[in-house]
């Protein structure tokens, strides 16, 4: 009895299968997705830049929109502190 050598005949086979699973798997709803949460920022107290209590200086620190920066002594790079106009 002459044997047949079945492994010659079922590679394309199986890489026709492999080949439509990928498929499968690239085109599916659960490729797209998000598989880790990405939680977006959202203003809270905790992320609102607080006043800075410092400006002017060597560092040339300014205040934010409507404050202005009082300076403490008028020295060069004399620092100050933002007060609200």
């Amino acid at each position: 009895m002459k044997k047949i050598k079945t492994s010659v005949y079922l590679f394309p086979a199986a890489l026709a299968v492999v080949f439509m699973s990928s498929i499968l798997i690239i085109l599916s709803p659960v490729g797209h997705k998000t598989l880790i949460p990405i939680p977006t920022p959202t203003p809270s107290p905790s992320n609102i830049q607080p006043t800075p209590s410092f400006c002017a200086g060597f560092a040339g620190i300014k205040c934010p929109p409507n404050y202005r920066c009082k300076l403490e002594n008028k020295y060069p790079d004399a620092g100050g502190v933002c007060v609200k106009k």
